[in-house]
């Protein structure tokens, strides 16, 4: 079963979403507005796949390189490194994925309001669609109760929909793609 986990926890670590530009600006990638994007901070993630425990997942803030904030992915499959960074009013995630168009997916728009839609074509033709469907909503995790934008994304690559809660201190809080469920179990922050 958590052989599963690791492809499908690709897919949700690399939620996307873009505006009808895709220019990347200028702005050097370890420059954040995002007060959880800090060297050191760690989330943990409780997974759940078809309703059973599926292990937990940590990210890490490891460092700044020239690519953007370097991020420690720890499964129960093993570790994955990837970098974030924030341009154009977004929180950008290294994709590892040669059908993207720039190796990076759009995850977080800061200063989101409802309503909100957001489309991003990859070179393969996948269309990915996302919409700002709540603000101010009030989700409960094992790490707490917190205040959320939750975005739904839709691909054309895939049947069902993942609805991602995000907090604007904290960071991802919640993930759930019907099948795959990401909650936060704790966080430590510097």
């Amino acid at each position: 079963m958590k052989k599963i986990l690791f492809p499908l926890l690709a897919i949700v670590l690399l939620f996307s979403c873009s505006s009808d530009d895709d220019s990347n600006g200028s702005q050097n990638a370890c420059d954040f507005d995002i007060p959880f994007m800090v060297e050191g901070n760690k989330w943990t993630m409780n997974a759940t796949q078809f309703g059973f425990d599926a292990g937990q997942v940590e990210n890490e803030l490891i460092g700044c390189g020239n690519s953007g904030m370097e991020v420690l992915i720890t499964t129960p499959n093993g570790n994955i490194s990837n970098n974030w960074k924030q341009e154009d009013g977004y929180l950008w995630t290294d994709a590892n994925d040669a059908a993207d168009n720039d190796g990076y997916n759009r995850v977080y728009k800061i200063n989101a309001e409802l309503g909100d839609v957001f489309t991003y074509t990859k070179n393969d033709g996948t269309v990915s669609t996302t919409e700002v469907i709540e603000i101010d909503a009030v989700i409960t995790v094992p790490a707490g109760t917190f205040v959320c934008d939750v975005y739904k994304k839709t691909s054309t690559s895939v049947i069902n929909e993942t609805l991602l809660m995000w907090n604007h201190e904290v960071g991802q809080i919640k993930t759930d793609s019907g099948f795959v469920i990401f909650e936060l179990d704790s966080y430590d922050f510097n």
